[in-house]
């Protein structure tokens, strides 16, 4: 028997049988020539002549699929579907992979930016054209825009991974120069100023951060997930713990801390305190590090442009460690960076060094 097609190496249509009599509607039967089983499809017809019509109209379709000439339902669908919506299930795909919050919060709001400002609104619109057209207009701080593209590409990557792109459109574009293009580039500060911050302050749980801030280089989010529990007093050898998850690199570390943090932390801890209760229980706004600042005599920009901000205080520690002749590798560890470039450079002012 002769295929009903040219594409095809099986194609024809047949009808049950009860009694030995045909009956109901055809059925369409068809294999191509790189298929080993053949496909049976409802027609839905009872005359023959409109049911092999029907065959081949179904035949050509799968043929111009097959050899890419026309989108797949599956293609269709996902060229349909509101980029929102991707999104969205982007979203719950990182929480259900159980990172941080803080990494989780920012992505919809950046990436629903994204797409309003460069008018995406099907995963066909996604192009590294229109992102550099819209880096190139936005008064975002170049940090802040290398933030954007990673989380396009991020996202990208995703719909990869799910089978709904070929490519990642994203992954040629360059980020932007961060050294040198800061907004507000951020001043060292000097041990004297750290030691008029402290004397000033009048908030004991201000003072409590600015001290541990220095004496230990922990970041904000780092100081705020402390627990009494993390904190080892003991007087011949104190320590703190940074819990998994909780560091910039999800990895756990357990660091010493100076005996006279430590004594200053045995002062500071309420006698009712649980294991499991906040170390620090309020946070600084920036405005209330300004008040402190002006309340030291602190001015809050040098003559350069830099501004003093709480991680002047975490450079500090790295500039203290360096004049102090710490060992590079052990000075890395404490400001807990994977990358050393991170600790000879950014958090280290060269000219202030002896």
């Amino acid at each position: 028997m002769s295929s009903l097609s040219p594409h095809t190496e099986v194609g024809y249509v047949k009808r049950n049988k009860r009694n030995g009599k045909p009956y109901g509607n055809y059925f369409g039967y068809y294999r191509f020539p790189d298929e080993s089983q053949v496909q049976k499809t409802k027609l839905e017809i009872r005359e023959k002549r409109f049911a092999e019509q029907r065959l081949r109209e179904i035949i050509d379709h799968k043929y111009a699929i097959r050899t890419g000439m026309k989108p797949s339902d599956d293609q269709l669908h996902i060229a349909r579907k509101p980029l929102a919506e991707y999104i969205n299930e982007y979203v719950d795909s990182l929480k259900a992979r159980e990172l941080k919050p803080e990494t989780i919060r920012k992505k919809r709001p950046m990436l629903t930016r994204l797409c309003d400002e460069c008018d995406w609104i099907s995963i066909a619109d996604l192009s590294a054209p229109d992102y550099e057209s819209w880096r190139k207009e936005s008064d975002l701080s170049a940090k802040s825009k290398n933030h954007y593209l990673q989380a396009a590409g991020a996202f990208s990557n995703w719909l990869m991974g799910n089978g709904w792109m070929e490519r990642n459109p994203f992954k040629a574009v360059k980020p932007a120069r961060v050294e040198g293009n800061e907004t507000r580039p951020r001043r060292p500060i000097s041990i004297d100023e750290i030691d008029r911050l402290i004397e000033c302050c009048p908030c004991p749980n201000r003072r409590m951060i600015y001290m541990h801030s220095f004496a230990t280089g922990a970041r904000k989010n780092e100081m705020k997930a402390f627990r009494w529990s993390d904190v080892d007093l003991d007087p011949e050898n104190p320590t703190i713990t940074y819990r998994k998850g909780e560091t910039k690199n999800t990895k756990p570390e357990r660091n010493p801390i100076p005996h006279w943090l430590a004594e200053a932390l045995r002062e500071f801890k309420p006698a009712d305190a649980k294991p499991d209760d906040a170390v620090f229980t309020k946070w600084i706004g920036t405005h209330t590090l300004d008040i402190d600042l002006e309340r030291a005599g602190i001015p809050k920009l040098n003559a350069h442009g830099e501004s003093a901000c709480l991680y002047s205080l975490r450079h500090a520690f790295n500039q203290t460690m360096q004049e102090a002749d710490v060992p590079f590798r052990h000075a890395q560890r404490f400001m807990r960076h994977q990358d050393p470039k991170h600790t000879a450079n950014t958090y280290l002012d060269s000219d202030g060094l002896g």
